[in-house]
Parts: C-alpha cells; structure tokens; sequence
C-alpha cells in the first residue's frame, strides 16, 4: 500500500514541478528576458557578461552569408560543401556529443531545416529579430523516456520584435522567403503530377528493396539514392561532410547483395545452425510450465491488502490504488488460466524442408514486392549492411550478419564501382 500511494504522491509532485518551470519560463518571456537553449549567431545570456543575448559577429557573418548565397540562388547541399570545404564550424561543433557526427561538419538539412518547424538556418525568425516563446514544447516518451519536440498549438504564445538581435536585414529575410515559396509550389506540382500519372494504378509508388539498410561505415550515415540509379553516403551527397564520395550503381547493389544472401542462407551451417534453435524451442516446451503458485499467492495479499485500503477511503486521495487493484485482479486471472490450461503438445517440424521452402518463397517476394521483401531482409540481417570503402577508393565492402547464424562469421562481399564526382548545385 505505501509504496503504491508513494508512486502516485510522487507522480503528482513531477507535474507540479513541471507547472511551475513552464509558469516561471513564460513569465520571463513576458519580460523579455532569456528562457534558455542556443541559438547559432547567439551568445547565451549566462556567457554573455551582460546577462542578455548578444549577437556573435562571427557566427552571424555566416548566418548572413547562408541568407546571401541561397537568395542567389545557390542550393543548400551547394552551400553546406562550400562551408565545409572553407572549415566553418557548424552549428553542432559545440553540441557535447558522444555518439556519430561529432566532426562538425554542416550538412544541407541543418540549412534548409523544416519551415513548419522553424527548424534550420533559413527558417529561424530570431535572425528577423522576432522572439517567440511557447510554440513548442518538450516532453518524455512514455515508452522509453526519451525527449520529443512537440508543436503546441502552430503559433507561440507570445511573440515580441527585438531589432537589436536581428542578423538578417527584412530584404533579405524576405528575398529568401520568397524563393523557398518558389520551390515549394513547382516540387508541389511535380508531385501533384506524379500523383495524377498514377490515378489509374493502385498504391503508392514502389520503394527499393534496400531503402533503409544500406549504412556507411566511414561516418555512420545511411546510403541513400542520389538519384534512381546511384546510392551514395547521405553525409557527403548533403554536404560534403563524410569523405566516403563512392558512388555505387543501384542494380549492382541489389544484384550482388542478394546473391551473396540468398548464397549465405543456402550454406549448409546456416541450415544446421536453423535446425539446432527450432530443436532447442522445442525442447523447451515440452518442459512442464512453471507452476505460478508463488506469484499467485503474492497477488492475492496484495489484493486484500488494497481492498482494505479502498474499503479504509483512501481511493479518493490516491486514484492510483484503484488502478493498482485492476492491474494485480487481471494479473492473478490470466495466472490462474494459464494454471488451469493444459500444455500442449508440441509439433515438431521438419526443420530443413521447410526451411528451404521459405527460401524458395524468399525469392518470389523480393521479386514481386520490394516493400514486404525489405521486411523480411530486416529479419534476416542481424543489423543494416555496412558499405566501408577500400582503400583505393574504388569499392565498397559490404559487411553484414545473418540473424539467423548470429554465431556464424560475418560474410563479406565485394561490391564494385568507380569513383564518381557528386554533382551539386541543382536548386
């Protein structure tokens, strides 16, 4: 019982704790004070001396210059690779990271961002000297506690102008967003087109068989299509930041992945390694089922012990105890019929035919339907193909392990294709 009313008290104190940071935050909003994160072109407030904002003149040249090069008309995977190319720090070079992209390196999404969002460089309306605060809010995962930007209502709460922090002159910011206007109605119409070409067929339009698990080793980025025909490191194509500029034709790739795969999934160890788990699973269950007595007994206290306390009032204090007595009353009837059924009994398949049989049926799917022929390659690999380049630059390696003979070495094949130059540029 206390440890069930503690839970609750302890639940409610968090949201209360939360209420009131958000309630203090929009109160320094209101006076136009700081409310916390970096912004790119921006000293924070607590580094600043002055205990406000101040703009960096370094960091704001580039903001400038990003402005400039994109209302000229230059892409932003074009503007990205001239700044790496320059070594401009982006705007994660001082991000504490500890996992992949800690380099530094701009990519073209850190410019073009999400306008919905207001994400990325061209769409941060502190460089117009417009200060928001509330149109987004973070908050916990209930399934893994991890943090999630959430759009609030499309619109913040409050919203001040303050020239001293503009970086952007208005011609400038406008200028931009006018040529991002541009780009979103003709790339709307090529789709809106597409859309129509396709009325007759059925279905989206199809994916690749390898969209998604192709990897690049040297910087940890996926291979995407560069265009129908080619994948390459999405870091590179985006901005020249990882050095892995291989291009490799799309054909080729799936022809001698799948071939090496199904070649791996034929091998007679992988067959026995198949044959040994199915055994081992069934060996288990022909194993007497655990008894649940100890459990069920346990549930049972439990149960009498909140009833007393909801029978004793304190429901309407703690409304947790009520949801506490449901959960242990399902847990001890789903205990109780699992004590009560019989075990069956166990079939025990011919492991190898069918085993070969799927394989069979294998080929027909990623022949017929790429997108449930990608599904069933996720359950084959262990983890996404590594592509790690040789060291004249001219292959990749395709590294992978089945996840059917995790136990067995990893296969390597060669996957070959020339260096080709990554074209950039296109608006």
């Amino acid at each position: 019982i206390l440890l069930a009313v503690s839970g609750a008290m302890a639940e409610g104190y968090r949201d209360e704790i939360a209420r009131r940071t958000r309630r203090g935050l929009e109160g320094r909003a209101l006076a136009g004070k700081a409310t916390g994160g970096r912004a790119y072109g921006y000293i924070a407030a607590r580094d600043s001396g002055t205990g406000r904002i101040e703009v960096n003149e370094a960091e704001a040249a580039v903001v400038r210059r990003v402005f400039e090069l994109y209302a000229g008309g230059m892409a932003p995977r074009t503007i990205a690779a001239t700044l790496n190319s320059e070594g401009v720090p982006s705007p994660g070079s001082r991000w504490n990271r500890t996992v992949r992209r800690k380099d530094g390196k701009w990519l073209a999404s850190s410019i073009h961002g999400d306008v919905k969002r207001g994400s990325g460089i061209l769409n941060n309306r502190r460089y117009a000297g417009v200060i928001a605060w509330g149109r987004a809010q973070w908050k916990r995962g209930a399934a893994d506690s991890s943090r999630r930007r959430m759009l609030m209502n499309g619109k913040p709460l409050h919203e001040t102008l303050d020239e001293r922090l503009r970086i952007v002159p208005q011609p400038l910011w406008e200028a931009v967003k006018a040529r991002q206007a541009l780009r979103t109605s003709q790339v709307g119409a090529l789709i809106r087109g597409g859309l129509r070409k396709r009325a007759g067929g059925a279905g989206r339009p199809g994916k690749y068989l390898f969209t998604g698990l192709l990897v690049c080793d040297v910087c940890g980025a996926s291979f995407v299509l560069r265009n129908r025909e080619y994948y390459a490191c999405a870091s590179h194509w985006n901005g020249a930041a990882c050095s892995n500029s291989i291009n490799v034709p799309r054909a080729l790739v799936q022809d001698i992945l799948l071939a090496g795969i199904k070649e791996d999934l034929a091998d007679p160890a992988v067959i026995e390694e198949v044959e040994h788990r199915v055994r081992a699973v069934t060996r288990q269950q022909r194993q007497p089922k655990a008894d649940h007595g100890k459990r069920i007994a346990e549930l049972k206290r439990e149960i009498d012990n909140l009833a007393d306390a909801v029978a004793a009032g304190m429901l309407k204090s703690s409304p947790a105890l009520g949801e506490r007595l449901q959960a242990a009353e399902a847990e001890l009837a789903r205990l109780e019929a699992l004590r009560r059924t019989a075990a069956p009994t166990p079939i025990v398949p011919n492991v190898r035919q069918h085993y070969l049989g799927m394989l069979g049926r294998l080929d027909g799917v990623l022949e017929r339907d790429p997108e449930r022929g990608r599904e069933e390659l996720r359950g084959i690999l262990e983890e996404r193909i590594k592509l790690v380049p040789d060291e004249s630059g001219r292959f990749l390696w395709a590294d992978y392990s089945l996840g059917l003979a995790a136990l067995l070495p990893n296969a390597e094949i060669m996957v070959a294709g020339d260096r080709r130059t990554v074209t950039l540029g296109h608006p």
